[in-house]
Parts: structure tokens; sequence; C-alpha cells
């Protein structure tokens, strides 16, 4: 039997392998092929050892949500395209300062405090889904890109905080708020060019 599904939450190539790979291993799936542009996974299995509930439960146990329903699909798409953008556009306006005060060598009352506000509120707050996804993958004792991500944004400010408190300075607070800023603005590009290819199949 030949079956098809919907992977939600994927957000690189590797994601894809993961998956496809947790699906072949089962017992009973004769082939699997999960495509991580549409975010779809195509199975053949032989019904009388699994059956389509064990496909789904296995990539909800990898970390990602299954979806049966196109339509239910588009609508997650555009509205998480929706929520990055403005977490993209959030994360650059508060980017800049940091950018402004590094690149010219900015002086004024509390000019530390101000950084060491923005820096972590962009890595900790607007990039939040990095480091949960970070520690979703932890625990199964697997990583994906949001622990790279997770890992070289939260070393920028950890660091910059020792300085800090150390008296140190030569902080890098805007580097991880840039890094956060720029992926978050890729992912959004990535989440409407995702939405409109699904769209327009759909339409096929």
């Amino acid at each position: 039997m030949k079956t098809g599904f919907n992977i939600i939450g994927m957000h690189c190539a590797s994601c894809a392998v993961k998956n496809e790979a947790a699906l072949k291993k089962l017992n009973g799936v004769e082939d699997a092929t999960v495509n991580y542009a549409m975010g779809s996974a195509s199975v053949e299995f032989d019904e009388s050892k699994i059956n389509e509930m064990d496909l789904h439960k296995i990539i909800i146990k990898n970390g990602y949500t299954v979806s049966t329903d196109n339509h239910e699909k588009r609508e997650h798409d555009h509205h998480a395209a929706n929520k990055v953008g403005l977490k993209a556009t959030v994360s650059i306006l508060l980017s800049l300062p940091l950018l402004y005060i590094v690149m010219t060598g900015a002086e004024f009352l509390y000019v530390d405090i101000v950084q060491l506000v923005l820096g972590i509120f962009v890595v900790f707050i607007m990039g939040f889904e990095f480091h949960a996804g970070m520690l979703k993958q932890l625990k199964m004792g697997a990583a994906n890109m949001d622990s790279l991500i997770s890992l070289g944004t939260m070393a920028a400010i950890f660091y910059s905080l020792w300085a800090y408190f150390s008296g140190l300075g030569n902080f890098y607070f805007e580097t991880g708020a840039v890094i956060t800023a720029l992926i978050l603005l890729g992912r959004y590009f990535e989440a409407k060019t995702k939405g409109q290819a699904s769209e327009a199949i759909s339409k096929l």
C-alpha cells in the first residue's frame, strides 16, 4: 500500500533526511521518500506488518507534526510565514542600533546596557524557536540546524555577558542578534516560497 502525508516543522534538508531514514527503518516499510521543499512524505508499506498511524507516530516522535489535510497545511504555512516575517522585522529593527553602536563606536549613557538588553531580547525572545528546537532534538540525542543556530547565538551572548560583568568590554551582542535576524529573514522567504509552491501545485 502507498500513502502520503504532510510533515510540518522541517526547517532544513537534514530534517527530511532524518525523517526519511526513520520511516525506512520501520518493519514493514518497503520504501519512503520525504520531500523537504514540499514538506511531504510518500511511503510504501506492507499493511500486514504496519499501519499508517505507526508511520505518523515515528514522525511525531522525531519532533514534527503530521497532517493529512492539504488545506490545513496551507493555512499553517501561511500563518507560519506571517509569524516569522513579524519576528524577522522586529529583530532587524532592534539589531540596527547594535550595528550602529559597534560600527561607529558610539558612546552614551548606559550604552553597554542598551547592547545587553537588545541582544538578549533578539536572541532569546525573537529567536526562541531555535533554542526550543535544540532542546527538543537534544532530548532525543539528535541535532539539526536549530542546534547550530542556538549554540552559535548563545555563545555570542554568554561570552558578552561574561565580558560585561567582568568589565572587559569587547561585546558580541550584535553578532548574536544579527545572526538571529538574518536567519529569521531567510526562514520568512523560505516559508513564503514553499507556501506559493504548495498553492500552485494544488491548483494543477
